[in-house]
Formats: C-alpha cells, structure tokens, sequence
C-alpha cells in the first residue's frame, strides 16, 4: 500500500505502511476515540489538557512500531501485525471521559476493547477477517497478557511500555507539568530481546528511571491531585443521582443512551459504540432542566467547571463524614481515599523492566537501580479527602 504519514508534534510523525493497521485506522470504532479525552476532566484545573484517546492511540502504535524495527524479531508476518494491531487497539474500550466512566461502569474498558475486537458487526472485525484472520486472537492474547511470546505483552503492557511512554510524553506536554519528558529514542534504541522477553541495555537506566519516576510524580500533580479527585467525584455524582432519580420515576426527560449506565447493567458494543463525551456532555445539559434540584446544581457545576468544597485533614474529613446525610452519600458528597504512594512504583507489574547488563546478566531494573530502589517510601501526604457538592 501507499505509505500514509500522519503529524504528530510529540512523536515527529507517525507512518502507517501496512494494509491492515490501515484499515483499523479507518475504523469507526478507533475513530470513536477521537470523541473520548484522554485524561478525563483533568482540563478543569488544567485547561490545555485536551487531547484525545485516538491521538494516544496511534501514539502508541507508532512507538510499537518503531521499537519492533528496531528489535526486528524473528516472528511471523501474523504476530508481527498482531503487535502493531494491539498498540493501536489498546484503547478502544474506554467510555465517556477514558478512566472516569470506570468509576460508574459494570465492565472495565479492557473487557469492551476485547468484546469491540471479537464483535462480527464492527469494522474493527472486518479489517482483520480481510487481511490477517488469524492475528485477531493473537492481539486478544496480547491485550490480556497472555500471549506465548513474552515480550509481545511486555511492548504492549509492562512496567516500561508503549502505553505509558506516550501517555507520559502527551499528558505532560498538554497539562505543562514536565514530570512524563523521557527521552523515548534512547530506550527504544537500548531495546533487546533476550531470551525471550523485552529488556534493556544497562545504558537505558537513567531512562527507565525517570519514566517511573515521571509517572509517579504525574499521580502526585495531575491525575491524583485533590483537586481533580474532587472534580471526578462531581462526575461519578451526577451519574448517582441520575441512577436515584430514574429508580424513583422522577426523570422527566429521556435519556436513551445512558439508562443502562443508570441501571447499572452492562451495555452491548452496538450500545456502547454510541456514547461518547458529547452524547454525555448532551444530557449532562439536559439534566439541567430536571426538577430535582440536586441535579441542576450538579450539572451546573459540571457545565460550568466549578470545583466542589474539599475537606482535609484526618479529625476534619471525619467529623465531615458524620455531619452529612448518610442517604446521599455519593449523590452529594463522598470521602476518598488519596493513597498515591512511591512502593507501589517499585514493584507493580506483572512484567517488570529488566535490564541487561554488558557481561550478559539480566536485573529488574527498580532493584538494580539505586534511584527507584530506596527503602525511604514516601506515602501522599493526603490519606483521605472528603468532598461536598451539593
């Protein structure tokens, strides 16, 4: 096929040079994700958070992409693509505002991204019966760890993977919080396969050590700052109070597209495909010509980016809890634990990195390291943070 180059500022260009990964690209189910923000409801406190899962996604991909020129495996044509495949397809599962819609949702996003992958009707199904079948199962394998081939998981999801190294470079660059910069050429330049699984040359650490570094630091500022905690519980209240109202017959309006969300049950692919940040966004305005007074105030705030009361400090967030009408906890206001903590950026995946060193020894790099291996762990100051909405 003619080689198709798409800009991007972050990865200096991203080539699709191979029919079938064209043909996911042309997807509507991959294209749906240009509707899904990749961070949620982070640009409420940092407004030029605004990028989207598809752009994430062909990051990803372009970054698979080039590690896997550069490793040049001795694998088929089949799992070679199943790996490009499932860089670009990692995300498709994510509903309204990616991360977020987990708080309300009865099937996390890897579970839709796999019925989306096996479903006959999407176009996603369609590409690989076209042009590679049999890497269908492989990028299932794949996006569930499972795959024989150790370091095809590894690219995918691992402690040192595609996923988080563009998430890192996007979400930094988009919030300002310079925390996820790494420098990704040299990792990738310091890939190797041995025996059989993804490791990295000893030269690599210095890298490895601040994308874990990077990642914990980004929990801290961005996606567990209190602020955007409190601004995630507004979101998951809206769809509680919803959920109560509709249980007690007082929705005048419809809302078609939710009310499986409302009811907690899980949603078809035909069903889910269809909700995306506008269709939520649509009925959030809706809701704002409700009767019910709690949800008009909760839909304002949302509108309107307005974040809700925040209580601090163990005596406060106690005597907070006790004080509120127990019956509209998560309607009106809830508690959260903040638990961020630098141990669990230590050790926390199934497939560690691991490093190679130049007389032939393999180490998981955080034990290896002197930086990410401390035995002072640092826990987020905040344990728990009580927010009041309404």
């Amino acid at each position: 096929m003619k080689t198709r180059y798409i800009a991007d500022s972050i990865l200096d260009g991203i080539t699709i040079n191979d029919e079938l990964i064209n043909a996911l690209y042309e997807s509507k189910e991959l294209k749906r994700l240009a509707r899904i923000n990749h961070l949620g409801i982070v640009h409420f406190i940092y407004p030029m958070a605004k990028h989207y899962r598809f752009e994430h996604s062909l990051g990803v991909y372009e970054l698979t992409r080039r590690t896997l020129k550069k490793l040049n495996p001795d694998v088929s044509k089949t799992t070679y693509r199943a790996v490009l495949a499932a860089g670009l397809l990692h995300d498709l599962g994510h509903g309204p505002y990616s991360h977020l819609f987990e708080l309300i949702s009865v099937k996390h996003h890897e579970d839709y991204s796999i019925d989306i992958i096996k479903n006959s009707k999407t176009d996603v199904y369609k590409a690989f019966e076209k042009f590679e079948p049999d890497a269908r199962k492989q990028v299932i394998q794949i996006l569930k760890g499972t795959h024989p081939v150790k370091w095809c998981n590894q690219l995918i999801s691992s402690e040192v993977d595609m996923d988080r190294i563009d998430y890192l470079l996007r979400d930094s660059t988009s919030t300002g919080a310079a925390y996820g910069q790494i420098d990704w050429r040299w990792l990738i330049k310091n890939a190797r396969i041995h025996n059989g699984e993804l490791v990295f040359k000893e030269k690599a650490l210095t890298v490895i050590e601040s994308l874990i570094l990077g990642r914990y630091h980004m929990n801290i500022a961005v996606y567990w700052n209190p602020k955007n905690v409190a601004n995630q519980i507004l979101y998951k209240s809206w769809f509680e109070r919803m959920s109560f109202l509709k249980k007690q017959g007082k929705l005048k309006s419809k809302y078609r597209f939710l009310e499986k969300i409302f009811d907690r049950e899980p949603m078809s692919v035909e069903e889910f495909l269809i909700v995306d940040d506008s269709i939520l966004n649509s009925a959030i305005r809706y809701s704002m010509y409700e009767e019910d007074e709690i949800i008009k105030h909760i839909a304002d705030m949302f509108l309107r980016q307005k974040m809700p009361k925040t209580i601090f400090g163990k005596e406060e967030v106690a005597f907070f809890e006790k004080s509120q009408d127990q019956k509209l906890k998560k309607q009106t206001w809830d508690v959260v634990d903040i638990a961020t903590d630098f141990s669990s950026y230590q050790k926390n995946h199934k497939f560690p990195s691991k490093i190679l060193t130049n007389d032939g020894k393999v180490f998981i790099a955080t034990e290896y390291s002197s930086v990410i291996n401390s035995n002072a762990v640092h826990k987020n100051r905040i344990k728990k943070l009580g927010v009041k909405i309404y």
